[in-house]
């Protein structure tokens, strides 16, 4: 049953593993919708969906998933996912873009175009090198050659473009 936002009525009889694979359906609408797993609590339109994702977030934390669940969820990026995940995602696609423009990553640090851009950048880039970042972020700006990568004998190389 729907109520009057469309969204699913619990039904306390549910069986659990068919509430489980509603909400991941859900989940994945949502996904495709917004392109990140961060649904809040207590969203207007789908609350239902929003206190799913914190349970899972917390069972995930906890170690109580199935690796089955854990793995589904994963393939949607919802294990690292987070306001400031999706955040710093958003940025980075900036500087992608930057990338693509201009051939290379070395952002000014007051760059007209995109005031913090430049700021931002130069941030990453010490806390890589304080390590700080996680290693997926890491990789990301490797990748654009925004920071440098480490070879096998030590020495650090920019990515190739």
């Amino acid at each position: 049953d729907l109520d009057a936002r469309g969204e699913w009525l619990a039904d306390p009889k549910e069986d659990e593993p068919l509430r489980w694979s509603r909400m991941y359906a859900r989940l994945k609408e949502w996904y495709g919708q917004h392109g990140h797993c961060d649904v809040p609590v207590g969203h207007p339109q789908f609350p239902e969906l929003g206190s799913w994702v914190a349970e899972q977030r917390d069972r995930v934390r906890r170690g109580s998933i199935s690796p089955v669940r854990a793995l589904k969820l994963e393939n949607l990026g919802f294990m690292r996912r987070g306001a400031v995940d999706h955040a710093w995602d958003t940025v980075l696609r900036r500087l992608e873009s930057f990338r693509a423009a201009e051939g290379h990553c070395d952002v000014p640090l007051h760059y007209g175009a995109d005031p913090r851009l430049g700021l931002w950048l130069h941030q990453q880039r010490q806390y890589a090198l304080a390590g700080l970042l996680q290693p997926q972020q890491v990789a990301a700006l490797e990748r654009l050659g925004a920071i440098p990568c480490p070879t096998a004998e030590g020495e650090v190389r920019r990515a190739s473009l």
